[in-house]
């Protein structure tokens, strides 16, 4: 009997230590969740929101340089090590994903949504109708399997 609950005592620390196996969807909530924020704020603020895509992290701004950045709808992000180091602080709304994980994307880039909620690279006018956008896939990838992010490039739906 002791031996069985030692074994099973080492099996449940094991799980319970390896947080890393819940960080993937978690983060990929996170990110979808900032997303669709930021797209919902566009529309009920009349006006573009810029999503700054960084290596490991996602923030929302104001305007295409993110000097006026939007501040988290509760006063503070997650406040991760990873998140102060790559968003620089954790009152504006901006998620790095943990050391554990990579996310992919190609390159850094801005995008903003309308006050539409459609999507539109950093770079395009925000009175013309035409979008340069092609879409975003990020992957989020970790211990467990990988995870993606996606904005479809018409309407700037986030699954």
């Amino acid at each position: 009997m002791i031996i069985l609950v030692g074994v099973l005592s080492a099996v449940a620390i094991g799980k319970f230590a390896d947080t890393t196996a819940a960080s993937v969807p978690a983060f990929a909530d996170q990110a979808k969740t900032l997303l669709r924020y930021g797209q919902k704020l566009a529309i009920a603020q009349n006006r573009p929101i810029y999503v700054q895509v960084g290596s490991n992290s996602l923030g929302l701004c104001a305007n295409a340089g993110c000097t006026q950045q939007i501040a988290a709808p509760s006063g503070s992000n997650s406040g991760t090590s990873a998140t102060v180091a790559a968003c620089g602080g954790t009152t504006w709304y901006c998620e790095a994903a943990p050391t554990s994980m990579s996310v992919s994307t190609g390159t850094p880039f801005t995008f903003f949504f309308d006050r539409e909620g459609r999507p539109f690279l950093g770079s395009d006018s925000t009175t013309s109708d035409t979008s340069n956008f092609t879409g975003l896939v990020l992957t989020i990838a970790g211990s467990t399997p990988a995870r993606t992010v996606t904005v479809e490039r018409e309407t700037g739906y986030v699954h």
